[in-house]
């Protein structure tokens, strides 16, 4: 997709279809988003349908995504220590056996 900035035209690929994707967000965090996309020269739409892209390219988020402290619950502080806990319960159960 590229976009024709003196005319605000953006030219799709021929037979593209385009779809609408709404989202919520808390207003500050978009008007934040919408700042720092514009001095990256680009609109929230293009900044979206890049993250889709790269997702898509990567099978994957394009960037590590962390839970943090505030946000974890329970006992665990990882993902890793989730695992190690089910690795050692495993071990255990074969133990038995």
């Amino acid at each position: 997709m590229t976009c024709d900035k003196k005319e605000e035209n953006v030219i799709m690929n021929k037979g593209e279809t385009m779809a609408n994707v709404n989202i919520k967000i808390e207003e500050n965090l978009k008007n934040e988003f919408e700042k720092v996309c514009e001095s990256m020269g680009m609109t929230r739409d293009e900044a979206f349908e890049n993250f889709a892209r790269a997702v898509v390219d990567e099978g994957a988020m394009p960037f590590e995504v962390k839970a943090s402290d505030a946000l974890l619950q329970g006992p665990y502080n990882s993902f890793d220590e989730i695992i190690k806990e089910a690795d050692q319960e495993i071990e255990k159960e074969n133990k038995l056996q």
